[in-house]
């Protein structure tokens, strides 16, 4: 299995932990959530970590852990799944403490979204949400699913992402954001392909709501550099080696900055999505409303001194009900590029209540 939110952790290959501290505030926050979670521990070693979570001055508000279930391994000790044809089924586990009191998963095999059900006649969808027992019991159920993509011979890799409490949503009275709720935590293993998935139906799945769909690629200026991702990722702003070795993921509602909630006044909401960093390296782009992807996967492929582009419009009748947005930069083939050094992560943008303030 491999970990991609912590060296901490990544270094034992043990099931991931997320781990939520008031050290990070609770109002809408800059960093992407993958970001949010390394900050927490990958700059130091076990005995710092440790010195750091029992500190006084610091309350851990929530834990989840999830991974494969007795996964198989090969004759290298390494995890691999195997597809044989017809539905798959894959063992997992997930325990929670504190607030974590829902948990839902996404799939993605080789960076496309893949619903699933949580048993071999449930319901199938994007996003399951599960009640936890927040004693930290660990409850143990599968997921079932036909590859959406994948043909004989194939490796390719499956990811897993946990939401913390994915059902909550602002009341945008006691609360205007999401705060700490909906970050990601992500478990990647790999699955062989004997026989090859059957061949998807080329039905345009994209929500009625959407319009207007573009991609495009444009010059990496320096204000991009300065301000947008400055602005977006608080800290110090990327300079251009920087983007050789990160992938950066920013969102833009009618070409402003929003992190918590927007009020959509006109007819429809102008989306931006804007992707750069590691040259060469393949993403999958999939905006979600309320946990379901609303257009097919927009497939990019980074260029060094290029940012790619993605736009359309969600028309405000959609919005009636408030609804959760964000948007997510899932890499492809990422084995054929990641190292030691460099590293293309699953990335989520901050969630966002999109509303329609006519109704």
């Amino acid at each position: 299995m491999r970990i991609h939110q912590s060296s901490f952790l990544r270094r034992f290959s043990v099931p991931i932990a997320l781990l939520l501290s008031i050290a990070i505030s609770f109002c809408s926050c800059s960093l992407t959530p993958t970001e949010i979670s390394s900050d927490i521990s990958s700059s130091f070693n076990d005995e710092e970590l440790s010195d750091i979570l029992d500190d006084s001055d610091t309350i851990v508000m929530a834990t989840i852990n999830h991974g494969a279930d007795n996964p198989p391994k090969d004759s290298n000790e390494n995890v691999i799944f195997t597809y044989d044809g017809g539905t798959f089924e894959m063992p997992y586990y997930v325990s929670a403490t504190g607030d974590a009191t829902t948990v839902g998963f996404l799939l993605f095999i080789n960076g496309q979204p893949q619903p699933y059900s949580l048993s071999e006649t449930g319901s199938i969808s994007y996003c399951h949400t599960m009640d936890m027992d927040t004693t930290g019991i660990t409850q143990k159920f599968s997921f079932f699913f036909t590859p959406v993509t994948g043909m004989a011979g194939d490796t390719l890799d499956i990811v897993i992402a946990s939401i913390y409490n994915p059902t909550f949503k602002p009341d945008m009275m006691q609360t205007s954001g999401y705060g700490n709720y909906h970050q990601i935590l992500t478990a990647s293993y790999e699955i062989y392909f004997s026989q090859d998935a059957p061949k998807s139906s080329d039905i345009d799945n994209t929500d009625p709501s959407v319009s207007n769909l573009s991609n495009s690629e444009s010059e990496l200026t320096n204000d991009f550099l300065n301000i947008d991702l400055l602005s977006n990722y608080g800290l110090s702003a990327p300079d251009i080696e920087s983007l050789d070795s990160n992938v950066y993921l920013l969102v833009y509602l009618d070409g402003k900055n929003q992190n918590s909630n927007y009020a959509v006044t006109e007819d429809s909401v102008h989306v931006t999505i804007y992707l750069c960093g590691i040259p060469n390296a393949k993403y999958e782009v999939i905006p979600y409303l309320d946990h379901s992807p609303i257009i097919p996967s927009q497939k990019v492929v980074l260029k060094k001194g290029l940012i790619s582009t993605i736009d359309f419009e969600i028309q405000a009748d959609a919005l009636a009900n408030a609804r959760t947005f964000y948007v997510i930069a899932s890499p492809t083939e990422a084995s054929t590029y990641n190292s030691t050094d460099i590293y293309a992560p699953l990335i989520k943008s901050p969630s966002i209540l999109l509303y329609n303030e006519g109704d």
